[in-house]
């Protein structure tokens, strides 16, 4: 049995048993198949749109939200403006898409697409087939068990944007510069301080041998000359830290009023380093 109503407002399309199409606009059109609000489409045996501007076009779909839409068997879209698309795919939030046989779409403005794909947080998306997006406002390509890669991927450039391999690589070769870099400038640094720290010690020892001369040239004692023409010989060992010296010198008096000295000190260490003094006096009466 088909029957066809024409109405100045609407038209009603009637085919098979039991097939509904109420108020204006509503088309339905298969085996107890049922478009009842107002602008509804039902194509598919037991198809029902049962929300105003709802369409549900597949065996058993059903799109029962306002302005929801379900294509293919078993099909449903539950709330407003949501969309299915696929076998037994199901849309069950405001503005959720589901996309591919058995994906499903269960949060506000979740996006599944890919078969048996599942967005389960607010404004999520999952993309791909057996993917799952869990947390709101995530974007997954695979699951726990299924991974992706991402290819083509252009260079991110604000701040929000994602990097490729290409970039990440780049950035770790100037991480890998920069260390070189950095450990480069610590070795000069260490090297440095070694020098450094040589120069130190050979000053050290060198002030060590010095002060050790100054001490043994100072311990010389040529006592009390008796005689004019007597030449005083005396020596003396001096030290200072880790160094010694020795020292030799010789004093006479040609006259009553005037002395003289001479004083030389070496090194144990060095005979290059040595120091000599030469002294005189001179007395007279006021």
């Amino acid at each position: 049995m088909k029957k066809v109503y024409f109405n100045i407002l609407g038209i009603f399309i009637l085919t098979g048993v039991l097939t509904y199409g109420s108020e204006v606009h509503g088309v339905s059109l298969g085996d107890k198949a049922s478009a009842n609000p107002y602008r509804t489409v039902a194509i598919g045996k037991n198809a029902k749109a049962t929300d105003y501007n709802s369409v549900a076009i597949g065996e058993d779909s059903i799109s029962s939200g306002n302005s929801s839409i379900a294509l293919g068997t078993e099909a449903s879209a539950s709330e407003k403006k949501s969309i299915s698309i696929g076998l037994q795919s199901k849309a069950t939030d405001n503005q959720a898409i589901s996309i591919g046989t058995l994906s499903k779409a269960t949060k506000h403005s979740a996006i599944a697409l890919g078969a048996g794909a599942e967005a389960n947080g607010a404004s999520s998306v999952a993309i791909g087939f057996g993917s799952s997006s869990s947390e709101r406002e995530t974007v997954s390509f695979g699951s726990k068990d299924i991974k992706r890669r991402l290819t083509n991927i252009a260079d991110g450039k604000d701040d929000n944007d994602g990097v490729n391999m290409s970039q990440l690589n780049k950035t770790n070769d100037k991480v890998k510069n920069n260390r070189e870099s950095i450990e480069n400038l610590s070795n000069n640094i260490k090297h440095n301080n070694q020098d450094i720290n040589n120069k130190f010690n050979k000053m050290d020892k060198k002030m060590n041998r010095g002060l050790s001369l100054m001490a043994a040239m100072s311990s010389l004692d040529f006592g009390t000359i008796p005689n004019s023409n007597d030449v005083v010989i005396a020596g003396a060992v001096g030290n200072y830290g880790d160094s010694q010296s020795v020292a030799l010198g010789m004093a006479m008096e040609p006259s009553d009023r005037l002395g003289v000295n001479i004083k030389y000190s070496v090194s144990t260490e060095d005979i290059k380093t040595s120091a000599i003094g030469v002294g005189t006096r001179y007395r007279f009466s006021l």
